[in-house]
């Protein structure tokens, strides 16, 4: 320990008496803190460019293939954002199929999913579970509003998905919970205060609870069979929050048991099977729910490295671009869109739109070209307003908290097993706007590249900087 805080000492000591200006000396010492010894088993690579003036600052490995983890989620969002733009929504569409008379559908309620982002009380996350109930239950009010107006009251049949217009992926295999009908986001909130255990939804529908005085204020997700399983053990001992995505193949059934149960409880009586003759009828538009807005979805998948969200926008790229919500669609569709822009993307491997998969890849001057192409755009303050701030908001709220650096960095977060990554903007102290991108594979610890992060940006904004 004490040999690490001498090091970082003598970096600092080094990087105060040099400008940025002097790029002898700051790749000499950046290459320094990338060729530590606790790194003897790691790959760095690094990119850093001015943006105004396209000069190189420093480099390091730059064209290599890298893990990128979440910082996969910049190519999505930047895809998405010029490819669909920042209004762009999906929607969940209601039909009756059957003769309807009298506020009697002798039939089946269809709904197409196109995996619209309707039903949530996710965000802000600050929110408990009883303020996000309440939340979802206006939603479904006015769901059930909705359907009334339509002349439904009594469905003789059920409730039917049909998202064949979306996707033909039978089950999500790389993000389950990433279906074309998503129920607060195929989620649940679990709080716990004073002992008391809330939770959003209000219904577990798949989930079971385990409570337990014994595991103090933690919450676990427990397996079967060797596999992870929808039930979560939740410590009573101390006050905690925690939020847990499906794991299990259900596709479109959490969505209509929890919309069964809130039907009936508004007075939409569901008799629950469809009906076979009401496949002979023709379908009735009823009415039709919209998804937020891309906006919305680019913000939260950047700021709070949302894998959910960024998964669907991935997928709705696909279904956009190329005509179905499949993950070769989508990467397909997300290099096309890029390469549009005059991108080369010559390592660039898109496997999943989260970040998740250790078979994605990029490179750091890849990365770099992406995110200087878009300081160009209209979306642009969007885009980078979404991106955490040091020492302050999203996934950079407890971290990169130095004096000279807080405030004045915002940059992708992307950490999974073995994988360290950053890449956005900052400015230095000379004023010069600089784009950058690092990546950490095979890493000795997220907690030991957090440090030599935090020396690099000390070093790039110029510790003498206000």
């Amino acid at each position: 320990m004490r040999c690490i805080a001498t090091y970082f000492l003598l970096i600092t000591m080094t990087v105060a008496r040099f400008a940025l200006s002097d790029d002898l000396v700051t790749g000499e010492v950046l290459d320094a803190l990338f060729a530590h010894e606790d790194y003897s088993n790691s790959t760095w690579s690094c990119y850093v460019s001015d943006i105004e003036t396209g000069e190189t600052v420093y480099e390091l490995n730059s064209d290599k293939g890298m893990v990128p983890a979440s910082n996969q989620k910049l190519y999505v969002a930047v895809a998405a954002l010029l490819g669909l733009g920042p209004d762009y929504r999906s929607s969940t569409h209601f039909f009756a199929r059957g003769p309807l008379k009298n506020g009697i559908l002798r039939g089946d309620i269809v709904i197409h999913g196109y995996g619209a982002i309707t039903l949530t009380s996710r965000y802000p996350r600050s929110q408990t579970a009883s303020v996000k109930n309440v939340v979802l239950n206006e939603q479904l009010d006015e769901l059930v509003a909705k359907l009334k107006a339509a002349g439904v009251i009594n469905v003789l049949g059920g409730l039917v998905a049909d998202n064949r217009g979306w996707t033909d992926m039978a089950f999500n295999e790389h993000y389950p919970s990433a279906t074309a009908l998503l129920f607060n986001e195929n989620t649940l909130d679990i709080h716990v205060e004073d002992g008391i255990l809330f939770h959003c939804p209000g219904r577990l529908g798949v989930f079971r609870l385990h409570p337990t005085v014994l595991a103090g204020g933690k919450q676990l997700r427990l397996e079967k069979d060797g596999k992870p399983s929808d039930t979560i053990r939740v410590g009573l001992a101390e006050d905690n929050d925690d939020y847990w995505r499906l794991v299990s193949p259900l596709g479109p059934s959490y969505y209509l048991d929890h919309l069964m149960t809130a039907l009936e409880s508004r007075g939409v009586f569901v008799a629950g099977n469809p009906l076979p003759a009401a496949r002979e009828h023709q379908k009735t538009p009823l009415f039709r729910l919209d998804g937020l807005p891309l906006g919305s979805l680019v913000s939260t998948m950047l700021s709070h490295s949302d894998n959910l969200r960024s998964e669907i926008v991935f997928l709705n790229l696909g279904y956009e671009q190329r005509g179905k919500a499949t993950y070769k669609n989508a990467a397909k569709a997300c290099k096309d869109l890029l390469e549009a822009q005059g991108m080369s993307l010559k390592r660039y491997k898109a496997v999943d739109g989260s970040g998740l998969s250790p078979r994605n890849r990029v490179s750091t001057r890849e990365t770099v070209e992406l995110l200087k192409t878009m300081s160009v755009k209209p979306h642009f303050e969007l885009f980078k307003s979404a991106l955490p701030v040091a020492g302050v908001s999203g996934t950079l709220a407890r971290h990169l908290a130095a004096e000279t650096i807080k405030g004045r960095v915002r940059a992708k977060t992307g950490t999974i097993d073995g994988v360290k990554a950053l890449s956005g903007y900052t400015d230095s102290a000379e004023g010069r706007r600089l784009a950058f991108s690092i990546i950490c594979n095979d890493s000795p610890g997220s907690d030991r590249c957090w440090k030599t992060l935090e020396s690099v940006l000390v070093l790039l904004v110029g510790v003498n900087g206000e």
